[in-house]
């Protein structure tokens, strides 16, 4: 028979991985190879003749590992032209098998051959190996070592001489080994490009010419790059940024800074400097282009989320595959628990090298799933914190451009809340969101195998589940109401405290303190029983999310010894180890839905305020030859908002009015009991009397005071 007519052979024989699937592995790793190589040759050609270059000897690591490694390959082929010694699998034709072998070893030369060209290619622009080409050789070495493990086991039975031939793959192994531990080391090239810097001066910008404030050439504020120094330019560079494999999964780039802090504390300057995707300024660029791509969509009608979606669900889901490799991981223990306390107890029988075998992959298991737990929520709050500075400042920009009838209806202090609460909020259930799916999976994925170990006791369990899951869906919604009510107090007060400080002059002329500190008190007092109420349900919920596990657990050995059932000390291991499984999800799922909840009302208030009608923005600096585009001596009489990044000259103000004419919009007037509000249309037209201006700021103020 020929070989795809054939059934498909076993993976292993005896211990090992068949020589059938290494075999085939080779032609596999070629085709993944040249995707590399349309990712990385690319790449290469645009950074040639770059400034960073990465240290000689590291490229020269790479060569000499691809070339030998090449040379070892086409030994092999030599040296067994027959590929005498491989498995044939049976059913097989022996020509077929051998002709396939040989075939898939020339797809390993080859590739090895690519190797090399692609290294010498990177040597010469002076870069060290991609990250695409590393985990190319990683990927490599792991097969190595399985052949590896093949070879040895031939050894040790005297099923094959050591002859050239074995030395040759042994020596391609270590080779192999060696470049695959180079690669899982090696730093990436530096680059500037991956550091926040300050923005060069423009060139077309003149010095400030005298005049009149609004007049010919003058700057009313200093442009950006004078205003202060960019993000990220003090400090020492950032080495997550050239950092390796391991650096980044062991979090070693931090060592240096970690022993600094550990001797003294640490100052400015000891600090990294943020790499780009961190700087404020990458950050909400992305969440402005985003938004602004929304309002293109839905004009008026945009969702904040599906903007915020947009500009970080990349980022987002592939912080997720390290959750979906923590949740598989998570399982491997009670498998490899229940197969080597049954070995122990003699109800499973197993070679000497297969327990060794679970008992190391248990290790590697366990410490995979940390590496991949640290990644997952270093990733989560690296994203809370780009949330929050980018909404931060997508909402104060939205406010510099609010309509007055607008800026009127939020107020300050619900703006300062949209900066602060609600970006906060964001940013701190981000690294938590992949719980919602993970969680169910998690628990049944664990049901399942309870089941498969306890029969119908694990049941119990399960139904202890479903009915706590009313009073947990009873519980999360109260949360979610004492949340909307403690955020709409705090904007209350907030909002309350920014009128005081803005009429703080007039507060103490006219000796009003008592009276708007008293009302200030009622506010915060409201809030913090309010707050107290959301303290004492998180309690509540605290025990009840933390006492179910214990219940599901006790219920479900009762119910298995009440059967007459024989508790083992495999079922019972196993069985604790999935219980502890389930505790978590059973803990962070009902949280999340508060969560959930908490984004659901941020995306309300986000989305309403961002879409309120703000002004178009006027930019009142000219193409750079000192011309403005509004102002001189024509009047401003545009309605809008109105900018300029040039400061005045030197002894000249800033701004001047001439017959302007000033107007107050609405003003809103809270009850005595603050829960019905009264709109009051107050309008001011007056010309260069100052008085008339202190007198309706009086009059309002005593209006609110009152």
């Amino acid at each position: 028979r020929s070989v795809f007519d054939a059934k498909m052979p076993p993976f292993f024989t005896g211990d090992r991985v068949s020589d059938y699937y290494l075999a085939l592995a080779q032609p596999l790793l070629l085709l993944l190879l040249l995707l590399v190589l349309a990712v990385r040759v690319p790449a290469l050609l645009r950074s040639a003749g770059g400034a960073d270059r990465a240290p000689m000897a590291l490229r020269a690591v790479n060569v000499v590992g691809a070339a030998l490694l090449f040379a070892g390959t086409v030994a092999e082929l030599v040296l067994d032209p027959e590929q005498d010694r491989m498995d044939v699998p049976p059913g097989y034709s022996q020509g077929a098998v051998r002709g396939l072998y040989l075939a898939c070893g020339s797809c390993g030369a080859a590739a090895w051959a690519c190797v090399l060209g692609l290294a010498l290619f990177e040597a010469r622009c002076g870069r060290n190996a991609g990250r695409s080409t590393r985990l190319w050789l990683m990927l490599s070495a792991l097969l190595a070592c399985l052949r590896f493990a093949s070879d040895v086991e031939r050894l040790a039975t005297g099923s094959a001489p050591l002859d050239g031939v074995a030395r040759a793959r042994l020596g391609v192994f270590a080779v192999s080994a060696v470049v695959g531990l180079v690669a899982l080391c090696q730093p990436d090239s530096p680059s500037d490009a991956a550091y926040a810097q300050p923005a060069a001066p423009s060139p077309s910008a003149g010095p400030a010419s005298p005049g009149r404030g609004s007049g010919h050439g003058a700057r009313l504020l200093p442009p950006a790059e004078e205003a202060a120094p960019a993000e990220g330019a003090e400090g020492k560079r950032n080495k997550e940024a050239t950092a390796s494999f391991w650096s980044r999964f062991t979090f070693s780039w931090l060592s240096g800074i970690l022993w600094l802090g550990s001797r003294r504390a640490l100052e400015q300057s000891d600090l990294f400097s943020l790499q780009t995707a961190d700087a404020t300024a990458h950050t909400s660029a992305e969440m402005a282009a985003a938004w602004r791509w929304e309002q293109r969509r839905r004009p008026g009608r945009g969702v904040f989320l599906r903007a915020f979606h947009r500009a970080y669900g990349p980022y987002f889901w592939t912080t997720g595959l390290f959750q979906v490799a923590n949740t598989s991981l998570m399982f491997a223990n009670p498998l490899l628990i229940n197969t080597l306390v049954r070995y122990l107890s003699g109800e499973q029988p197993l070679s000497p090298t297969a327990a060794v075998v679970c008992a190391l992959g248990m290790f590697v298991a366990n410490s995979a799933k940390s590496l991949a737990l640290g990644q997952y929520f270093f990733r989560g709050f690296r994203l809370g914190l780009r949330a929050k500075s980018a909404i931060g400042q997508l909402v104060f920009a939205k406010a510099l451009t609010l309509a007055h009838e607008e800026r009127s209806r939020f107020g300050t202090g619900a703006i300062v809340s949209y900066m602060q609460i609600d970006a906060s909020k964001m940013g701190d259930a981000l690294p938590y969101l992949h719980l919602l799916w993970s969680g169910p999976v998690t628990l049944i994925i664990a049901t399942v195998m309870l089941c498969n170990f306890l029969g119908v006791a694990g049941l119990a369990g399960i139904f202890i589940m479903v009915f706590s899951m009313p009073l947990n869906t009873q519980l999360s919604r109260k949360m979610g109401a004492f949340t909307r009510r403690t955020m709409a107090l705090r904007d209350r007060r907030v909002k309350f405290t920014s009128e005081l400080l803005q009429g703080v002059r007039l507060l103490k002329l006219f000796a009003w303190e008592p009276s708007l500190l008293e009302q200030l008190g009622e506010r915060r007092t409201a809030e913090l029983k309010q707050v107290r109420n959301n303290l004492l349900l998180g309690g509540v919920m605290g025990f009840f999310f933390t006492a179910i596990p214990l219940f599901v657990t006790l219920a479900t050995f009762l119910v298995y010894s009440a059967l007459g059932n024989k508790l083992t000390a495999a079922t019972a291991f196993t069985s604790l180890s999935l219980f502890q499984i389930i505790r978590f999800p059973l803990l962070v799922v009902p949280m999340m839905i508060t969560r959930v909840i908490d984004l659901s009302v941020v995306n309300g208030r986000l989305s309403r305020f961002l879409n309120a009608k703000g002004r178009e923005a006027v930019e009142l600096d000219g193409g750079g030859d000192g011309d403005s585009v509004v102002g001189g001596d024509a009047p401003i009489s545009l309605e809008g908002h109105f900018l300029s990044r040039l400061p005045a000259a030197a002894g000249a103000p800033a701004i001047e009015l001439h017959g302007a004419a000033f107007r107050w919009p609405e003003t809103a007037v809270e009850s005595d009991k603050g829960k019905k509000k009264k709109r009051r249309k107050r309008s001011r037209l007056f010309g260069h009397g100052a008085h008339h201006s202190a007198e309706s700021v009086r009059s309002a103020l005593a209006e609110q005071g009152s």
